[in-house]
């Protein structure tokens, strides 16, 4: 009953494949998205920059997709330019202007939304892929998801990415 070692690897390079689209569709939507916000507000990089404060080469980084904010640094985008992270992620189409709160530590959230869902961490990993140990460190506070990470916990959980970290309190 077990699988041969070629097709596990077959099926798991497959799997990674469809990721690594994944992961491209969402850094070229953040990047449309984000190079039409600077549009809108008559900005450059630089500007952006000293606004969010943080370094005009990681702008740089961000628009030429080479890497995709931190979830703090996607907060400030976000909240600079009042958009849901959904909207900036190209998620959603529509940037409706809301009012976002302040997001609580995301050891507290997700504590938070494995009750909320009633979804053991087990479960969890098995269905998202995301380490037991990370999601351990996400629990006790040593570290916060990467922007792949939040965005797979929305499409697990089918809620917006502001929800998962408490900017939001419903979708």
């Amino acid at each position: 009953d077990s699988m041969p070692v070629s097709a596990f690897l077959l099926n798991r390079s497959s799997d990674l494949i469809r990721e690594y689209g994944v992961f491209k569709r969402f850094m070229s939507n953040f990047v449309n998205t984000l190079n039409d916000l600077i549009i809108e507000k008559d900005l450059n990089q630089t500007l952006l920059a000293e606004a969010l404060n943080i370094d005009s080469s990681t702008v740089s980084k961000y628009l030429s997709e080479n890497q995709l904010p931190d979830l703090n640094i996607a907060i400030k985008i976000a909240n600079y330019f009042n958009c849901s992270l959904n909207y900036l992620f190209g998620i959603t189409d529509e940037n409706k202007a809301k009012t976002f709160k302040t997001c609580p530590p995301f050891s507290e959230r997700f504590l938070f939304l494995l009750k909320y869902y009633k979804v053991s961490r087990y479960k969890l990993q098995k269905n998202t892929e995301i380490s037991k140990s990370t999601m351990y460190y996400w629990q006790i506070g040593k570290s916060i998801p990467t922007m792949d990470s939040i965005i797979k916990l929305a499409k697990f959980f089918n809620c917006s990415i502001d929800f998962v970290i408490g900017r939001v309190d419903f979708d």
